[in-house]
């Protein structure tokens, strides 16, 4: 079976535990004796991720946003959606503000959804608990503006220059979670292909 596939294979499967578990056909003892196979597919699956975002950086070269018009409160709606959980678990408000229903945007929506989702995680990442996100919008003559503000651990200038020139390094979150770094690469990269910032 090719691995891909096999790693798809296990992702569904994770995500069907994890459905049966929050429907409560699962009980909370027979979800514990699964947590180590659980677990080796997380692992699993996060090595396949690494991979391929490894190779889609190793192929920076050839990436060509394809730009069309696109409602751009309804990409931030869906891409707040996909970050639920995350925000739950850490028991985090999210305030989405500025965006208007009729504004389109002119651009690449599958980059920019990376985009702003790898922010935002970043954002959770390293939000106290209990605290709150804020995705913003401005506009002025030229360009459209998505702002994420948290209130977590913030970044040293330093830290700042070295993402704005392309040193990334992974810390562990507020609570311990850990990240690659990866998604923030790939964000940078799309970035530039969309010459925005």
């Amino acid at each position: 079976m090719d691995l891909a596939l096999e790693e798809l294979l296990n992702v569904q499967e994770l995500l069907s535990l994890i459905h049966l578990y929050n429907e409560g056909v699962i009980e909370k003892q027979d979800l514990k004796k699964m947590m180590a196979k659980l677990e080796a597919s997380a692992v699993s699956v996060n090595f396949l991720i690494e991979n391929l975002l490894n190779w889609v950086l190793s192929q920076k070269e050839s990436l060509k946003p394809v730009y069309k018009s696109f409602n751009l409160s309804e990409l931030v709606t869906k891409t707040c959606l996909e970050v639920e959980s995350q925000l739950k678990a850490k028991d985090l408000s999210l305030k989405v503000q500025g965006f208007k229903s009729e504004e389109y945007i002119n651009s690449d929506d599958s980059m920019i959804n990376l985009v702003l989702r790898t922010v935002l995680s970043n954002a959770i990442k390293f939000s106290r608990k209990g605290s709150e996100v804020i995705v913003s919008y401005k506009k002025d003559e030229s360009h459209h503006h998505i702002i994420v503000q948290d209130f977590g651990i913030g970044m040293t200038k330093l830290e700042v220059a070295k993402l704005t020139e392309g040193e990334i390094s992974s810390q562990f979150g507020t609570s311990n979670e850990k990240g690659t770094g990866l998604g923030l690469a790939l964000s940078k990269e799309f970035l530039t292909a969309l010459e925005a910032s």
